[in-house]
């Protein structure tokens, strides 16, 4: 069983070594980092030796580590002895201590001990301020790596561009870093993400969970999704927490207000930094067309560093979808794993 690395004591008093291999704990780890009492799940897998890297995984949208417990636990397993890989979902959406219902229903002038739920900056800089931690905690001269899915890969960005120095490379999977409101999906999805629809779903979620017993909610969530087992799980305990589903969907809310041309001068300055992994031909209904595809590769090819010769983006030829974490962890962890170790070598 892995010992909790000396480099991270904070996470080591966190740590039974009974316990399995990714192990749970709460975000903050430090009390200065609270951010309105709202929790963000975090996973570790801890280095079998003294961690000389860390792997920092962000999350898509919905911010749920568990989703990705298998791409996860395969890097750590095809990694070095020395990596710590840390799971880091978002703020508001955890199953594990979710908010209240209340707060789901986003109306903080109805309620007056309701919030705000959490915006896309707002998951921006609890990363920043991890990042920060991470830096002050493990020795000089470790590496950081991030790896973002989806929306995960634009917080990364937005990480990278706010501590250029603290970040070593930066891998983003699926990653929606142009213009999320006209895709496919954001253009199909547009009207769950207004105010009044968030509220209606969200109230909608609380009178079901109610009135159904879990075991029926999990069934009807089996048969409208058609995951696995175990991705089922997930979605079922998310969907017992409504204002986690609240908080996804006002945060989608944002990526399609604020996500719009692509940051070409970030993928110029960093692209020998960074590695993009997309879904072939038009099938990614949340990247877009294959133009948009083409245009972002060709930033990275224009990269500053003109000695860099190895490939910065990636075409999938395995049939890979944007939910790639519900049945093709192993094949991505497996290719992730490759990058970090090319990129180390360098």
């Amino acid at each position: 069983m892995s010992r909790p690395p000396r480099s991270l004591p904070l996470l080591s008093l966190l740590l039974s070594p009974s316990k399995a291999p990714s192990t749970k704990c709460s975000f903050p780890l430090k009390s200065t980092l609270v951010h309105n009492d709202r929790h963000t799940d975090i996973r570790l897998w801890p280095a079998r030796r003294d961690a000389k890297v860390v792997i920092l995984f962000i999350c898509g949208n919905p911010g749920l580590i568990d989703y990705y417990e298998g791409f996860l636990s395969t890097i750590h397993a095809h990694g070095e002895d020395t990596y710590d890989v840390i799971g880091l979902g978002h703020e508001g959406h955890s199953t594990d201590k979710p908010l209240g219902n209340l707060e789901g229903l986003n109306r903080p002038d109805a309620f007056r001990n309701t919030r705000p739920l959490p915006s896309l900056q707002e998951q921006i800089d609890r990363k920043v301020d991890f990042v920060d931690q991470i830096r002050a905690t493990y020795p000089a001269g470790t590496k950081l790596v991030l790896i973002g899915h989806s929306v995960g890969a634009y917080i990364c960005q937005e990480v990278m561009k706010a501590r250029p120095d603290a970040v070593n490379h930066l891998q983003g999977l699926f990653p929606t870093i142009s213009h999320i409101a006209i895709s496919p999906n954001g253009l199909k999805l547009a009207p769950m993400f207004r105010p009044a629809s968030i509220t209606l779903i969200a109230t909608t979620l609380i009178l079901l969970n109610l009135l159904l017993p879990a075991s029926l909610l999990h069934l009807l969530v089996r048969l409208a999704t058609g995951q696995s087992q175990a991705a089922t799980q997930v979605t079922a305990r998310f969907v017992q927490s409504p204002a986690s589903v609240a908080a996804s969907l006002l945060m989608a809310a944002d990526e399609m207000a604020t996500i719009e041309d692509l940051d070409v001068d970030f993928l110029r300055k960093h692209g020998h930094k960074i590695t993009l992994y997309f879904a072939a031909g038009n099938t990614d209904g949340w990247v877009g067309s294959e133009d948009r595809v083409s245009s972002i590769a060709k930033a990275l090819d224009s990269t500053k560093n003109a000695a860099e010769k190895r490939k910065r983006w990636h075409i999938c030829d395995e049939g890979m979808p944007h939910a790639f974490c519900i049945d093709h962890s192993p094949s991505m962890a497996r290719k992730c794993a490759e990058w970090i170790a090319a990129d180390l070598a360098d």
